[in-house]
């Protein structure tokens, strides 16, 4: 698993690739809150996972947080 973040103009980029399960997750959950908390009012987070060949349970659980996060702070959540 492999993932890259970018923030650019009120967009926050997270790309994952390989396999998104219960080992990587937990680091993934504290990078994203990390960066929502500390980005200058991103307007989008953009998730790409086209290069994502695995998801388990605890995965689309961080998608769910990851949407409900944005939800919560009226930000445009795109995977």
């Amino acid at each position: 698993m492999s993932y890259s973040v970018s923030v650019e103009e009120g967009r926050l980029r997270l790309t994952l690739s390989g396999e998104v399960d219960l080992q990587i997750t937990s680091e993934l959950k504290e990078v994203l809150t990390g960066l929502l908390r500390s980005a200058p009012q991103p307007i989008s987070v953009e998730v790409h996972a086209g290069e994502v060949s695995y998801i388990d349970s605890s995965g689309i659980a961080l998608m769910l947080y990851a949407k409900k996060e944005c939800s919560e702070h009226h930000i445009t959540f795109r995977l």
